[in-house]
């Protein structure tokens, strides 16, 4: 949706040179469908789009590993591994030795702190643990919120043991990390989107990172060919996917979650945030883009700029 991979993909979401071809887009392929999530729908390939997420309304549950906290299942595959959780941490919470498991293990804290080993995660804070390393201790005095993604190791096994033997490692959330979309900045736009990385790993090109946008947006399609997954962080954002059987919008705001196979064309000039937003953004491997102006029955065409 909003990748950092390429500064070609900043230039789809702020050049306002585009705004132009993006406005002739609007309308065409048909009217989308308005939606209330949660959504499960199939996506090219047999892939399962899951979307319009609001985990306020997902049920709580027991985490077995971790015992003494709270979730809520934002997405799985058990096929896989993948799981992806919104956690709740109260107040004296402790665990010396979590479980050691196949997966890595994400944490971007949502609220209060956690301690993790030595160091103290903080609001927006990141840590990561590569597949099958132990996690250090993990406490929390005064309680808080995070979420949790555990992935399956790559398919590379050397550049796996190359996470292991790197190690747990901590991001902090700092504004002043914020960067700017550069060809979005040379291309003359002025609309606010900005880019904070928190995870570019050198083995795997894995990517989990902030992006923050301002309102008066219009874009085209976007296609990837691999998994996006987001979580809207901070305020509110409508979104159109265009699927199959139908094109689908509709409003994700904060706690909004969705899981995107490669290959759905999504964006499009309906699509853009009400105000200020910031949301968090993963894939497996570094995004690449294709941009479209028009997109009908899961098919975009008319393309904006070469794939």
């Amino acid at each position: 949706m909003l990748p950092t991979a390429k500064p070609v993909l900043h230039t789809c979401l702020a050049a306002l040179t585009l705004a132009a071809a993006c406005a002739a887009a609007a309308g065409a392929g048909g009217a989308a469908e308005r939606v209330a999530g949660p959504l499960r729908e199939a996506g090219p390939g047999g892939g399962a789009f899951v979307g319009y997420v609001d985990s306020a309304t997902l049920p709580v549950q027991p985490f077995g590993g971790w015992p003494g906290i709270s979730v809520r299942v934002l997405g799985e595959d058990a096929a896989s591994g993948r799981l992806a959780l919104r956690a709740e941490f109260p107040a004296g919470w402790r665990l010396e030795r979590a479980p050691r498991v196949p997966q890595s293990l994400e944490i971007v804290l949502l609220d209060g702190a956690l301690g993790f080993g030595a160091e103290r995660l903080g609001r927006h804070d990141f840590a990561f643990v590569p597949p099958g390393s132990q996690a250090p201790p993990l406490s929390s005095p005064a309680g808080g919120a995070a979420l949790l993604f555990f992935d399956p190791p790559a398919s590379d096994a050397a550049a796996v043991e190359r996470q292991r033997e790197r190690g747990a490692y901590v991001s902090r959330f700092d504004p002043r990390r914020w960067q700017p979309a550069s060809l979005a900045r040379s291309a003359g736009a002025t609309i606010d989107l900005q880019v904070m990385h928190l995870k570019k790993d050198p083995f795997t090109s894995a990517r989990t990172w902030y992006v923050r946008l301002g309102p008066g947006m219009r874009m085209p399609w976007e296609v990837h060919s691999m998994v996006e997954e987001g979580y809207v962080m901070q305020g509110r954002y409508t979104l159109a996917e265009c699927l199959p059987a139908r094109t689908v919008i509709g409003d994700y705001r904060e706690g909004g979650y969705f899981w995107r196979p490669g290959g759905i064309p999504h964006s499009g000039p309906e699509s853009g945030p009400d105000g200020a937003v910031m949301w968090l953004q993963r894939s497996p491997v570094a995004l690449d883009v294709a941009l479209y102006q028009q997109c009908a029955a899961g098919r975009a065409s008319a393309p904006l700029l070469p794939p």
